[in-house]
């Protein structure tokens, strides 16, 4: 059997020539750059005069992002961020709301709505209003930063929620759109030229692009939901319940005035259950403390609450229930009871005390002469 056989020092060679073209290949080729991707929901159903729930998912390549700054603009004639809509509440590691010393929970009204993961992962969220965009003064802008001094990723997927009201200068037809904001596209604010951006716990920068979204006019709207009721006497929270309907899914909205337009939306988003506990109304308040011999007086803090429903395969709400219902928090019967604690905290109390000892005193005095 015959064939060719090469020296060794010709599979030597070849050796080398590939060994050396593979590195010139890997070189040349170009570095995979971090990537992330911003997308804002498009077609989100809505009407005019509505405020439409916008929401922005989250996808990256490794190495992943841990802090991002996301800017979005839209045109301000027909689209305001809602500034007051959501009601953001902080919670303590155990995951319950923080409350100050007279048991109430400080949330922090915002146009922004993070998602749970978001707040598990310690992240704080920055928002920043933009009246115009100097290279573009129709339109208007909003800057979310969102940040931790944590090294934890960005979840993926759904990461924000944010609240746009629909202006009435819109057609009940139109699709409303909102820009993205990145380095392909980016806007001047305070005479600088600012786009989306990420960076990784290594603090390097990852490219950020955001995809543009629209608001879709025109919904139909479903039947507001009846039979809300609001609680008027638990210590910490207010219920709040209404008739469920199957297909639909519901948010609670608080002001503390009769006026819907000024409600806050409240929990952390859109729910098929037909109740709700509203955790961050305020305590009563002190009108006189309680103390030795004398109950406290307090004066409740009523708030007005609506109900609105949402048709789960079309995504269109309702307009809200009417009329709004009263709720407020109760007084537990500790603080108006007669204090046992001593010394009283009411300088009053002191007096009464003070009187009473000393009218005892007398009586058993003239009770020993008489003896």
């Amino acid at each position: 059997m015959t064939g060719y056989a090469g020296s060794p020092d010709v599979g030597r060679y070849f050796g080398r020539f590939f060994a050396v073209l593979a590195v010139s290949l890997w070189l040349a080729a170009p570095a995979a750059v971090a990537a992330a991707t911003a997308t804002v929901e498009l077609n989100v159903p809505s009407n005019v005069g509505d405020v439409a729930e916008v929401g922005i998912s989250l996808d990256y390549s490794s190495p992943a992002p841990t802090v991002m700054i996301i800017y979005l603009s839209f045109d301000n004639m027909r689209l305001v961020p809602a500034r007051d809509y959501y009601e953001n509440i902080p919670v303590n590691s155990q995951g319950d709301p923080v409350r100050d010393a007279d048991g109430n929970v400080q949330a922090v009204l915002s146009a922004v709505l993070p998602a749970s993961e978001v707040a598990a992962a310690g992240k704080t969220v920055d928002v920043e209003y933009y009246a115009t965009l100097e290279d573009n003064v129709a339109r208007g802008g909003i800057g979310i930063a969102v940040a931790g001094l944590n090294t934890d990723p960005m979840p993926k997927g759904t990461l924000l929620k944010v609240a746009f009201r629909v202006l009435g200068g819109n057609q009940s037809s139109d699709v409303v759109p909102v820009y993205g904001v990145d380095s392909l596209h980016p806007v001047i604010i305070d005479g600088r030229v600012v786009a989306s951006s990420a960076s990784a716990s290594s603090g390097d920068n990852i490219a950020l692009t955001v995809a543009d979204g629209s608001v879709a006019l025109g919904c139909v709207r479903p039947a507001a939901p009846t039979g809300v009721v609001a609680g008027q006497d638990q210590t910490g929270s207010v219920s709040v319940s209404w008739n469920g309907v199957s297909g639909m899914e519901y948010r609670v909205f608080r002001s503390a005035t009769n006026d819907p337009l000024s409600a806050q939306a409240l929990g952390d988003g859109w729910s098929t259950k037909a109740a709700f506990e509203d955790v961050t109304v305020a305590a009563p308040t002190v009108v006189t403390s309680p103390g030795c011999f004398k109950k406290g007086v307090y004066e409740t803090v009523p708030y007005y609450f609506w109900v609105k429903s949402r048709d789960l395969s079309s995504g269109c709400e309702s307009d809200a229930s009417s009329p709004a219902v009263q709720g407020w928090r109760g007084v537990s019967k500790a603080a108006v009871a007669v204090a046992a604690a001593w010394p009283a905290v009411d300088p009053g109390s002191w007096l009464v005390f003070a009187v009473t000892v000393i009218i005892l005193a007398v009586r058993a005095r003239r009770a020993r002469r008489f003896e």
